[in-house]
């Protein structure tokens, strides 16, 4: 469709002054206005994170689950991609902003062929000050497009933080863990070699043969391989948690594991048996609410290609033309796509059926979190039965073995009978210690598709995703 021009006319120079004095500056306006986006850049180099309050790259003492926490949103690599992720989609939101002025471009056409023959020498050349099609709905629409976006990267953060923080108090639980079972293999260790001594002296008096001997010597190896196994996987666990907080490998990592159960998991130790978690709170389905929320846009959006679009601008005559002044003409208009084969129509039901899928999608979430949550529960009582039987036989065992002390001092009873005792013993308490990593690794799962973790440590604005301050209930 063509647009209406308004003339400035060539017989008034008055009129012809104003505009071309006033041209000058409504071009810089524009062009500010389009640079600048209305509002404040936003500098991708900055994280959108806020640092901890009072919290040093290394502490005086050790740390902390918390404080790995706090360290972990401030510098981890593995969540650095999803923060600048949200950087990225506030700069497209910032964009978006802009398009609610119509781009402005500026043309200009120059004729080399001789134009004496028109008849009146005109210049050789136009000027022309365009916009390209715009549509206000569509630039509304847009930019909360654009703001849905900037959710979803904030949700995704979120969600990169809760695996990382799984991961965190995985490998916190675990070398507690494995500290425990050291000092167990150390006590374990102890007694085989008195047992080893008891025999080389029995040997010495001709009272033990030559595979009694070897037996015991054995139990010594193996059970110093064992201490050197579990060694090994409390550096490699050590060396995980450094590696996600990326802590210089050089530099020692001083850790507070004496409490780690309870710092890791918190109130769960009780309310892990809850019958069910809220759905909706899970980050999942939250990503999912905002992407149907995103279909629902582009729905409107398809159907803003319906309507017509507007364009403005000013230019000078075309040389060919048979105006033969030189003054500048305004102009408006519109544009509507004839015909493109229900190209339009048929992108509105494509619209509609995606977001058919992604509510079907939806419910399916729903349901896969359902079990998950209903598996993890289970998991979690079968380890909590576990651990309730090998706290028995650590019981039974703490029971024989004081039994078999009472035999040898009070009745002089043979110290093989002790000794075994006292080796059932550190296997019970290795039992117990296996159980009860496997209980809070069962627990923490729970805590994690019930997405405890960001909701304690992980305060969400608009402006940032930040750590709580320390000491803050959640």
């Amino acid at each position: 469709m063509t647009g209406c021009g308004l003339q400035a006319s060539a017989g008034n120079p008055v009129m012809r002054g104003r505009i071309w004095g006033q041209l000058p500056l409504a071009v810089l306006i524009i062009l500010a206005l389009t640079v600048c986006g209305w509002s404040t850049p936003v500098n991708p180099a900055e994280p959108a994170r806020s640092d901890p309050v009072g919290f040093s790259r290394v502490d005086s003492g050790p740390l902390d689950f918390a404080a790995c926490v706090r360290l972990a949103l401030r510098q981890s690599p593995y969540l650095t991609k999803s923060a600048v992720e949200i950087d990225i989609r506030r700069l497209a939101e910032t964009d978006s902003k802009a398009d609610f002025l119509p781009s402005v471009n500026f043309r200009t056409r120059y004729y080399v062929s001789d134009l004496s023959r028109t008849g009146y020498n005109p210049s050789p050349y136009s000027l022309e000050f365009v916009s390209e099609p715009y549509s206000p709905l569509e630039a509304y629409f847009s930019l909360q497009v654009r703001k849905l976006f900037t959710k979803l990267a904030v949700l995704n953060h979120l969600q990169a933080i809760a695996e990382g923080l799984q991961r965190l108090g995985r490998a916190f639980l675990e070398l507690a863990a494995q500290q425990q079972l050291a000092r167990n293999h150390a006590d374990y260790l102890a007694a085989a070699e008195r047992y080893l001594l008891y025999v080389q002296t029995r040997r010495n008096l001709g009272r033990a043969d030559q595979l009694e001997l070897k037996i015991a010597a054995q139990e010594v190896a193996v059970a110093r391989q064992q201490q050197r196994q579990t060694e090994a996987a409390e550096k490699q666990y050590l060396a995980s948690i450094k590696a996600y907080l990326d802590w210089p490998a050089h530099q020692e990592l001083h850790l507070d594991l004496a409490a780690a159960r309870t710092q890791v998991l918190g109130d769960w130790e009780a309310g892990w048996s809850r019958p069910e978690a809220p759905a909706a709170a899970t980050l999942p389905l939250q990503l999912q609410e905002v992407k149907k929320d995103l279909q629902r846009y582009n729905i409107t959006l398809a159907r803003t290609k319906l309507l017509p679009t507007l364009f403005a601008g000013v230019q000078t005559p075309d040389p060919l033309s048979t105006v033969q002044t030189r003054s500048l003409f305004f102009f408006v208009g519109a544009s509507l796509p004839v015909w493109d084969g229900g190209k339009r129509l048929r992108n509105v039901s494509r619209q509609k059926a995606i977001l058919s899928q992604q509510e079907a999608e939806r419910r399916e979430l729903e349901l896969d979190w359902q079990e998950s949550w209903r598996e993890a529960q289970t998991q979690a009582a079968a380890a909590a039965d576990r651990l309730n039987l090998s706290h028995a036989h650590l019981e039974l065992a703490e029971l024989k073995r004081r039994q078999q002390e009472l035999r040898f001092r009070q009745l002089g009873e043979d110290f093989t009978a002790l000794s075994e005792s006292d080796k059932a013993l550190a296997a019970a308490k290795k039992d117990v210690i296996v159980n009860i990593l496997a209980f809070d690794l069962a627990r923490l799962q729970l805590c994690h598709l019930a997405n405890d973790l960001v909701q304690r440590y992980v305060t969400l604005t608009e402006a940032a995703v930040s750590p709580r301050p320390k000491g803050r209930e959640p």
